[in-house]
């Protein structure tokens, strides 16, 4: 009885019932077994123990269902539902159904969850093919996508012979186990001062993480992000049969067919479009409850992006023009759909009064698809933010020209600006920033000094549950700060996490210490997640009270990470010195 109170009370929601509620719900769950194709009674409410178990919809797959995943509450209520189907030897914990009910009604944040759940579920039954299709690729295996074939070498090869057979990466055999070789095992090389005539086995790591061919896709992912790697070794029982990369597994995901990808390039009218990004927030609910980390998430909600806002542009711009995508979505960090932000590069000066108009048209088209307008005015139909590539050149040098808080702001905005297509007028404008800012100390100070306008949460806060705003107390000094020494040291990436990386690489941040910087901003960005989707609406806000101890912990670590991290920036560009 112990072990199911303590199971349970560990899984979100059944952790906010109270001991009373809790200990009731427990004497009244059974536990049940189900064998491989056996189809699930719909009597009870379950949550699995072990193994897995298959959702099928009238269109076939629609999810699947693991370890500490419960199903399902259309039977508890009565309401029309899906059959469901154990893949695996499946064990579960099965709660009676009227006692889960009259706790449901007795627990009014417990009842708030599965009602909301069920709603947004039983809103989106007209997208039912566009989820049946998303199920499709839950249910890929590793074996579904083309694998690298690997390059393997003995652990005694001398390492110069070695590299030379080297693709991106170098499987090394020593017996019966395998190691890899990245190109970033290859910095030991020099770090460790070792002979080209070593063993390529003194620089290879051992030993190499292995799946199984008919493993599913998200199993090697969710692998990949807890061990924090690039790359997996395939098998085929005993028989190694290539090498599959984290960037293989996101390209699948963002580019398949049964995605919306392809339905948006093939959209013919903004009716269309509007149903596509409507089933955006199913896409992103099904992969966060999967296990999928927020800055995968990003990475493929970017990509999506990224085609919806091409496909608008080429609807509505009939001029020659560059489109620009800022803040989060030029940093290819924004998941649910929040502030518009972007601009327009006009290649002929002549066209700019007829792009502002059509600027106007894109602007209202993203309002009617969701896309909240900027409270600041950062969109394309603000003549500040649609200009020639001389206009914004001639615009960077004024705000450079005359240092102010909201110069700073701009040039900072701007230079997060990510292109559609045509990468070479932006990156002639960022080759212009740096001419004038990498050098110029005074200047990146003041412009540092912006990471010190929020306080970071502090201690009393926790005491009292107050809600914390994540974006200001944790990810905009992240952002800022890693921006800044961007720009210091002419580093033309834009996303934060691949920034922190580059300046490690310079040796500006302690690797360890960009590794505690990089999980503390993956930390606040699945909160906020976690946070916005429960709400149903984006949100910088987390209520304290809402957290296990475990993410209270871990809130209070990352926090003072970012302590940490102002402190270096303030020392670095000598922050006490500005006025």
């Amino acid at each position: 009885m112990e072990e199911i109170k303590d199971f349970l009370g560990g899984i979100h929601p059944f952790e906010i019932l109270t001991p009373a509620q809790l200990q009731r719900l427990v004497q009244r769950t059974d536990i049940d077994y189900f064998v491989p194709g056996e189809k699930i009674p719909p009597r009870k409410f379950y949550v699995i123990l072990k193994g897995a178990v298959q959702e099928i919809g009238e269109d076939g797959p629609i999810d699947l269902y693991k370890e500490k995943d419960s199903f399902d509450i259309k039977w508890i209520l009565d309401k029309p539902h899906n059959d469901f189907l154990a893949t695996q030897e499946t064990i579960a914990y099965a709660i009676d159904k009227e006692t889960f009910l009259e706790i449901l009604q007795e627990n009014k944040e417990f009842k708030n969850f599965f009602f909301q759940d069920i709603s947004h579920k039983l809103t989106k039954l007209h997208n039912r093919q566009s989820l049946a299709k998303l199920g499709e690729l839950l249910f890929a295996r590793v074996k579904d996508l083309l694998l690298q074939t690997p390059t393997i070498v003995d652990a005694s090869t001398p390492i110069h012979e070695a590299i030379k057979q080297m693709p991106h990466l170098l499987i090394v055999q020593k017996n019966t186990l395998f190691g890899v070789v990245s190109s970033s095992d290859l910095k030991k090389f020099f770090i460790q001062d070792l002979s080209k005539t070593d063993p390529i086995s003194s620089i290879a790591t051992f030993p190499a993480l292995e799946v199984q061919s008919d493993e599913f896709l998200f199993d090697a992912l969710l692998l990949m992000t807890r061990k924090n790697i690039k790359h997996l070794l395939v098998k085929e029982d005993e028989t190694l049969i290539g090498t599959l990369e984290i960037t293989e597994i996101l390209s699948y995901l963002s580019n398949q067919t049964y995605l919306l990808a392809r339905r948006i390039e093939k959209a013919s009218d903004l009716k269309e479009l509007k149903e596509i990004v409507a089933s955006f927030q199913d896409l992103i609910t099904i992969l966060y409850h999967k296990g999928i980390k927020p800055r995968y998430l990003a990475t493929l909600m970017s990509e999506l992006n990224q085609k919806l806002y091409a496909k608008i542009a080429s609807m509505i711009f009939t001029i020659p023009h560059t489109l620009l995508l800022l803040g989060s979505e030029g940093r290819d960090e924004q998941i649910l759909r929040s502030d518009q932000d972007n601009a327009i590069m006009v290649h002929n000066h002549d066209h700019l009064s007829q792009a502002l108009q059509e600027a106007k048209r894109f602007t209202q088209t993203l309002l009617d698809l969701g896309f909240p307008p900027c409270p600041g005015g950062v969109m394309v139909q603000n003549p500040k933010w649609c200009r020639t590539l001389q206009g914004f050149e001639e615009q960077i040098l004024s705000w450079i020209q005359e240092p102010r808080e909201e110069n700073f702001i701009d040039l900072a905005i701007l230079f997060d600006a990510k292109a559609i297509e045509d990468e070479k007028p932006l990156q002639r404008l960022k080759s212009l920033i740096f001419d004038h800012i990498s050098d110029n100390t005074p200047y990146l100070a003041h412009m540092a000094k912006g990471i010190l306008q929020f306080d970071t949460p502090s201690f009393f806060q926790y005491l009292k549950k107050e809600p914390i705003d994540l974006k200001k107390g944790g990810i905009f000094p992240i952002v800022h700060g890693a921006r800044v020494l961007a720009m210091q040291h002419r580093i033309t990436k834009t996303n934060t996490v691949e920034r922190i990386n580059e300046i490690s690489d310079l040796g500006i941040l302690e690797k360890g210490f960009a590794t505690d910087l990089i999980e503390s901003f993956d930390a606040f960005a699945n909160l906020r997640l976690k946070a916005s989707l429960q709400s149903g609406a984006p949100t910088n806000t987390i209520d304290i009270a809402s957290l296990s101890k475990l993410e209270r912990d871990l809130l209070k670590d990352a926090f003072k990470i970012v302590d940490k991290f102002k402190e270096m920036i303030k020392y670095h560009f000598r922050l006490d010195m500005v006025s």
